[in-house]
């Protein structure tokens, strides 16, 4: 089974960053939502934007990963912390990703519909 979400980080020399995102629903269908703001790391210590939220993240980089102590993007409540592993890969093996997750998508959206149809 593929992962139920796609996150891509662009990081520009410049400090800036922008997001896309794919998150597969329970329910079947997906949304893609994307974002973008300022990303500064100093000793160990992620700065950033995003959006009308900004704040400090711990950060590890460690061969190809990035560990975000708590990611921007996907920060559920004010309570519960995300940490979100990211891997450095090539722009065909996130298409490759992405298409497999909406392939996926659209295969639980027909067995939602279907098992609806049943009940």
């Amino acid at each position: 089974m593929p992962p139920l979400a796609l996150h891509i980080i662009r990081v520009a020399p410049n400090d800036t960053w922008k997001s896309e995102s794919l998150l597969v629903h329970k329910g079947g269908g997906y949304t893609e939502v994307s974002g973008g703001g300022e990303w500064k790391i100093r000793d160990g210590t992620l700065q950033y934007t995003a959006g009308d939220n900004s704040g400090r993240t711990g950060i590890q980089l460690i061969d190809d990963r990035m560990i975000l102590a708590k990611d921007p993007m996907l920060q559920l409540t004010d309570y519960v912390d995300t940490t979100c592993i990211y891997v450095r890969t090539s722009e065909q093996e996130t298409a490759r990703i992405r298409d497999e997750l909406i392939a996926f998508a659209e295969q639980r959206t027909r067995a939602v519909e279907a098992a609806n149809k049943k009940s």
